[in-house]
């Protein structure tokens, strides 16, 4: 059968065993990772580099929220414009619908993943359809006096000498020195670009040549108005201050003005405490790592509890699994 028949000869047969083929040694570890970074620096991704755990990250799939639309400089900055009268605007009331803002971004990165708090996620839900705006005492003084109290900021800066009120000023060193050309804006409701299920709304922006950009955040405490001293301030446990001129870093108002500096693109935070009699003012500095974890944390939450009663549907867990 010509299965058997032998069509080599002896020459060719010794041809054939490989007595004059080079021996190529086996690479070692050294080799391996040379090769496997010359294969990534090459910019083509060959796909036997995502079975390499130091080299598969450009492999993995993105969390399906961070592929939503991006807004535009441009809009961003006409929805900021058309919500600087802010509470008094129903423009900002419907652009903060479904957003975590930077009052309510504290409580998202404090409640459970798993079994969010039911008044939050209303809270951000259903900001809109609230008939009758909230109408505390404490809010109503609060925004009866902002003004007074940007008024105070600037007379500290020495914006204006015509500054009249009784009220006695504690400020921190960073912000009570000469600045070059600074100026105060008025600021609305502020979209994150690139993650726009987040939004901040500062009291005011700051800005000079010698500092640049940084955001103003006012606060009217009713309880503290009648203190003829604010020494005592830090020792109100519920309070605020950790120290005089310092924010507790657990407070939500720290939480607040790290999203605003985020959104903003900022690294400081001029932060006013004001009372009729004392006025408190000094500077919050970025907190980078602070600001990373707690966007994080919102992405995760929004995407696995706002989103699904916005649209109307469930996200499976198998897509959720990749949020992490």
């Amino acid at each position: 059968m010509v299965i058997n028949i032998d069509f080599y000869g002896d020459k060719a047969k010794k041809r054939d065993t490989g007595t004059n083929c080079r021996v190529i040694p086996m690479a070692n570890e050294e080799n391996k990772q040379q090769f496997l970074e010359m294969l990534s620096a090459s910019g083509e991704l060959p796909v036997g580099l995502s079975t390499f755990k130091a080299f598969a990250d450009p492999f993995k799939p993105k969390p399906w929220y961070q592929h939503l639309s991006e807004f535009s400089d441009d809009q961003v900055q006409a929805i900021e414009e058309e919500t600087k009268d802010q509470a008094e605007c129903s423009s900002w009331h419907q652009q903060r619908v479904g957003r975590v803002t930077g009052t309510s971004a504290h409580r998202v990165i404090h409640t459970s993943l798993e079994k969010p708090s039911k008044s939050l996620l209303r809270d951000i839900v259903q900001k809109e359809s609230r008939k009758n705006p909230l109408k505390t005492p404490g809010i109503i003084w609060g925004r009866e006096h902002e003004k007074d109290a940007i008024e105070t900021y600037k007379y500290a800066l020495g914006l204006t000498t015509a500054y009249t009120a009784p009220t006695l000023i504690n400020i921190s060193s960073d912000i009570y020195k000469p600045h070059t050309s600074i100026s105060i804006q008025r600021a609305g409701f502020r979209v994150c670009r690139e993650k726009p299920y987040i939004g901040v709304s500062c009291d005011a922006y700051v800005h000079c040549v010698c500092c640049g950009k940084g955001v103003v955040e006012v606060k009217c405490p009713l309880k503290w108005n009648s203190d003829l001293s604010a020494d005592h301030w830090p020792a109100d446990k519920r309070g605020h201050l950790d120290t005089l001129l310092s924010l507790r870093t657990n407070h939500s108002y720290y939480t607040q003005v790290q999203m605003q500096m985020f959104e903003c693109k900022t690294t400081y935070a001029d932060f006013i405490t004001w009372t009729p009699k004392q006025t408190v003012i000094f500077r919050v500095q970025q907190d980078e790592d602070f600001q990373c974890q707690a966007v994080d944390t919102i992405s995760r939450f929004w995407a696995r509890h706002i989103y699904p009663q916005l649209a109307g549907t469930t996200i499976p867990d198998t897509e959720l699994e990749l949020q992490v």
